[in-house]
């Protein structure tokens, strides 16, 4: 039997697997609805695929906020829509919505983009529609959910809580943004530390299953060990902080955080590589800077997000010799196909596979669904290739898809929930 032999078997195994989903963006509205959506919603709110039209010569703001003249919307995007249809973002996106609108045409261009925005404009009257997405299309039966809070359909997602903000409290703006999420005044570093500690517990007696940092958006991986008078000095400044103040104080609550994790057993999930938007600082995304950290805290659980990209090499390395770091490439299937095969017959060779999760990182369900039909290809070819290759029995590697998919985000994340 070839590879394709197995991979047929494989895939058609894989779209039975009740699957978990380490990383999703799914935001309500106050009144607990999904944002209604149109064809224009669901690319400006890929973030990645509006980067790169951006990146090809599209303004930043193509539209202003107001136009609803869908028509106008189109006459834009069309001129820089042809310089994205090689991305995996573009793919990503209309891999989604051809399956769930049943689009035939290879391509979107003036003869069918009313027609499908018309048809997701209908679709988006039913209040439940992004659920049925990921239920009944993609067969997601738990999500990992980061909304920045708990707004979230608690039989479908489950909130994994950044804590980043917490951070940044010796600054004015720091001080300002946990007034406004928390509704505390904070006047000395005892409060501080005590509040941070607090919070913390609070997230995880809410439902959190994990924390989250997304560190490399504004600085990179070296919290050093700052020893607390240190830190309290920088806080009780009357003047508002300079970087390297700031950064004492940023590196402190960072340990505390840790700790805190520790004690309550809770995973901390960590944006590594590739950033949205455009603008990245490299040396601020690679993993390896977090070397230290994995040795200083054996007892807490580190999960790797993106598969590090471009820094998948030490990605592979750190999951490889650390018990406590695991390796999430959640979105990476939809940034490029051919790497994340690439990385995935690499990481196979090195890693051990119970340390592999996989999330979609989209907000809009038809998102979730194109990147899932993308990574379930990807996984399912690569083993198939190894099985055909003698690396790997068809059963074991059965298990490792399952694993992917499923059982190890049971285990890891401590789910109520039961592997297959």
């Amino acid at each position: 039997m070839n590879s394709s032999d197995f991979g047929k078997r494989l895939y058609d195994q894989a779209g039975k697997i009740a699957l978990v989903d380490t990383h999703e963006h799914m935001e309500r509205t106050s009144r607990e609805e999904y944002p209604r959506a149109d064809l224009f919603d669901i690319i400006q709110h890929t973030f990645y695929l509006w980067s790169d039209l951006v990146s090809s010569g599209m303004p930043a703001v193509p539209w202003p906020d107001e136009e609803d003249d869908d028509g106008k919307k189109w006459e834009i995007l069309k001129k820089y829509l042809p310089n994205v249809i090689n991305t995996g973002y573009w793919r990503g996106i209309f891999t989604g919505l051809r399956s769930i609108y049943g689009v035939e045409a290879e391509t979107l261009d003036d003869s069918n983009w009313r027609e499908l925005n018309d048809a997701i404009k209908r679709a988006y009257t039913d209040p439940s529609w992004p659920e049925k997405i990921l239920r009944d299309r993609t067969n997601i039966q738990m999500a990992v959910n980061d909304v920045d809070g708990f707004n979230m359909n608690r039989s479908l997602f489950i909130p994994s809580m950044k804590f980043d903000y917490l951070l940044f409290g010796a600054s004015k703006a720091g001080r300002e943004k946990i007034q406004a999420v928390d509704g505390i005044r904070l006047n000395d570093f005892d409060q501080y530390k005590d509040f941070v500690s607090s919070r913390i517990k609070e997230f995880k007696a809410r439902g959190a299953v994990a924390l989250k940092t997304v560190t490399p958006y504004y600085r990179g991986f070296d919290y050093e060990e700052v020893p607390e008078k240190e830190a309290r000095k920088a806080f009780e400044s009357k003047k508002d902080p300079g970087p390297a103040e700031q950064k004492k104080v940023e590196d402190f609550m960072f340990h505390l955080v840790v700790n805190k994790a520790i004690e309550l057993d809770l995973p901390i999930q960590i944006h590594t590589g590739l950033l949205a938007w455009n603008t990245v600082v490299l040396e601020n995304c690679n993993p390896a800077a977090l070397n230290r950290i994995f040795i200083r805290y054996p007892s807490c659980k580190f999960i790797l997000f993106h598969g590090g990209y471009p820094f998948a090499d030490e990605t592979g390395v750190l999951a490889k010799t650390f018990p406590n770091v695991f390796l999430d490439f959640c979105w990476l299937p939809w940034i490029s196909f051919n790497l994340t095969k690439r990385f995935l017959h690499g990481w196979l060779d090195i890693v051990p596979n119970n340390k592999f999760m996989w999330g979609g990182d989209a907000h809009r369900a038809e998102c979730v669904h194109g990147h899932w039909l993308i990574a379930k290809r990807a996984v399912t070819e690569v083993l198939s290739e190894k099985i055909a290759d003698g690396q790997l029995s068809y059963n074991d590697a059965e298990r490792i898809l399952h694993g992917i998919f499923r059982n190890n985000a049971i285990r890891i994340l401590k789910l109520d929930l039961k592997e297959l």
